[in-house]
């Protein structure tokens, strides 16, 4: 059986609105490392990753190439134009990925804390029998289902709910066919896996160790200081 080939897909075409100030979240240097080029010194010092793909705005290609380069990231870079939305920006991912490619591992630019070993825990357990793998949390709060008008219709049963996070990894062929079918049915999901479950597909979960927060707003920025230790800091710049 020959072995997989695995490319990693990072997404950060996004525009950052709720950042207010018109600031691109993911180029802000955190201790001189941009927040994107944490995720992609993570997927490059994966065991497992062979080959990594990124989406942004079209003008901002050229940084990202440079910032590969400067940050010494020893595996194949691809670096393409993202869509306006997360869905198309993933879709021209998916294009510019070479047949030869059998596992996809996408994740989110916006969460810098994932690290290489959390990645290639996750393709570890990736089986044969599954579809998909994705991270969770567990959810401690109570959920209350409600309606247009803010009024609660039932409580939902938490043990039978979690948080998902990325990266999000799917069998190449499977999350083509997935994105196929979203398009001609002009579905838009929220992640991958969304797209996938439309396929009946077994889609796995897992907890991974540690944070793997997700930067959306200003303060977020400073919680990511807080957890990021000065070890991480040097493992990072290092590469």
């Amino acid at each position: 059986m020959k072995e997989k080939k695995i490319a990693g897909l990072i997404t950060a075409g996004g525009s950052s609105s709720r950042m207010k100030d018109g600031i691109n979240k993911l180029f802000i240097p955190i201790n001189g490392i941009p927040i994107l080029i944490y995720s992609v010194i993570a997927f490059s010092n994966s065991e497992k990753i062979d080959s990594i793909f990124i989406s942004v705005k079209e003008n901002l290609i050229p940084l990202v190439k440079s910032l590969c380069i400067s940050f010494k990231i020893a595996k194949k870079i691809v670096v393409v134009k993202g869509g306006e939305t997360r869905q198309e920006s993933v879709k021209n991912l998916l294009l510019s990925v070479p047949n030869e490619i059998d596992i996809i591992c996408v994740h989110d630019g916006a969460r810098p804390m994932i690290t290489s070993k959390s990645i290639d825990f996750l393709l570890s357990n990736f089986t044969e029998d599954i579809d998909g793998i994705i991270p969770c949390t567990s959810i401690t709060d109570t959920v209350k289902k409600i309606d247009k008008n803010n009024i609660i219709i039932s409580t939902e049963p938490r043990d039978e709910l979690v948080r998902v996070q990325t990266p999000q990894i799917f069998k190449r062929d499977i999350l083509i066919e997935a994105y196929k079918k979203a398009e001609e049915d002009k579905f838009t999901g929220t992640d991958e896996a969304s797209l996938v479950e439309r396929l009946s597909k077994k889609i796995k979960v897992i907890k991974l160790q540690g944070k793997n927060l997700k930067i959306t707003y200003k303060e977020d920025i400073e919680t990511f200081k807080q957890f990021l230790l000065p070890k991480d800091i040097i493992k990072y710049a290092n590469g």
